[in-house]
């Protein structure tokens, strides 16, 4: 289940609109009239997108790029102007739509988006009291370890508790590659492959490789092998 958070400062519509998208299955943490106010949530909350109106009273919703870690933003608006949408559309992830609309409208573009940053995105690793959103490429290896998962990247090591099928949902397995029981890796990072001792490189990482993963490894790198 997806879960919202909702800034509009129109109460009536505002309460419509998150009755609507929890009938439709989705989850709205919660309702807000200000960018400030919003601030919070974002930093304490897993919020999958944000839907915000254009026009808050005393200042604009485009305020809200500065607030995102990737987070999907859906701007809506009372008023079709070219200068708004090229704003909004500067904004990475994001979408524009017009009141009035219909519910799957907004459905819809809530799905493309949520989609494509799932693809791209680990939403919301904790270190600490700090919450973090890696991009995938970013990525050298995960390793599990019991309950908990260290992940490192090019520039910090995550550990947090959680379990690798958990994990796998919101990766592209397609890029980010298990070869060992507990170790996933960055296919693109990978620099030098040993199948002699089941060992791939990661720059000075050694990663080992598992015997189950090994023929799929081979396979996939037989161009660069052969």
């Amino acid at each position: 289940m997806s879960r919202i958070l909702i800034i509009e400062d129109e109460l009536v519509f505002a309460t419509q609109l998150k009755i609507e998208l929890e009938q439709i299955g989705y989850k709205v943490i919660v309702v807000c009239s200000t960018i400030s106010e919003s601030t919070a949530i974002l930093n304490s909350n897993e919020v999958d997108a944000v839907v915000i109106d254009i026009q808050l009273q005393g200042e604009s919703g485009l305020e809200i790029a500065g607030e995102l870690r990737g987070q999907p933003v859906i701007f809506i608006t009372q008023h079709d102007e070219s200068s708004i949408y090229k704003q909004a559309s500067s904004i990475p992830n994001s979408g524009f739509i017009v009141k009035p609309f219909h519910i799957y409208t907004l459905d819809r573009e809530l799905q493309i988006l949520i989609s494509k940053s799932k693809q791209q995105l680990i939403p919301f690793i904790k270190d600490g009291r700090s919450r973090y959103i890696l991009e995938q490429e970013n990525i050298k290896w995960i390793h599990v370890n019991g309950n908990y998962i260290e992940i490192k990247t090019t520039d910090k090591n995550f550990v947090f508790k959680k379990s690798l099928n958990q994990l796998k949902q919101s990766i592209d397995q397609s890029k980010i590659i298990q070869v060992h029981r507990s170790y996933m890796v960055n296919k693109s990072l990978i620099t030098k492959m040993n199948f002699t001792d089941n060992i791939l490189s990661l720059g000075e990482d050694q990663i080992p490789i598992g015997k189950v993963f090994k023929p799929a490894l081979i396979e996939m790198f037989k161009n660069i092998l052969s």
